[in-house]
């Protein structure tokens, strides 16, 4: 059954991997242009870990969780832009690390790194946009 399968939970829910959006002339990005990782923290799952091969290259998603923090780990194709929004697990004052180099504490941008487009936050999660590359966002906070 097309996208009915278990590999679609592991890629899409787990890991985050959304489908490019087709909702309409001002919003279409096909084949991965422009895509969105939102990795879902769930229950008892600790990490997870997932990738898909497109057009443009590898689309990759990976998470642990530890008691302290969150870490994350993406790929994003050459010639594509990705937002990745990162759960912030329950945690209000929050800070988003790359390599060492902070990025966004409590809601503030605080730093850049090179592909770093934007950055907000919300009561849920810390949305960075960013360009191709490889990246390991750790999410760290009480």
């Amino acid at each position: 059954m097309m996208w009915g399968c278990i590999d679609k939970f592991c890629y899409h829910c787990l890991a985050g991997i959304d489908e490019p959006a087709f909702h309409g002339p001002d919003t279409i990005a096909p084949g991965f242009r422009e895509f969105r990782i939102a990795p879902r923290v769930a229950g008892d799952v600790t990490w997870a870990r997932a990738s898909i091969k497109t057009g443009r290259g590898t689309v990759a998603s990976s998470w642990q969780l530890a008691a302290d923090s969150l870490a994350v780990q993406v790929e994003i194709p050459v010639n594509s832009r990705a937002t990745i929004a990162i759960p912030k697990v329950g945690r209000r004052a929050v800070s988003v690390s790359e390599q060492g180099v902070e990025l966004v504490r409590n809601g503030e941008p605080t730093g850049s790194i090179a592909g770093l487009l934007g950055a907000s936050e919300n009561s849920e999660q810390v949305e960075l946009r960013v360009g191709s590359g490889s990246y390991s966002f750790l999410l760290t906070g009480c």
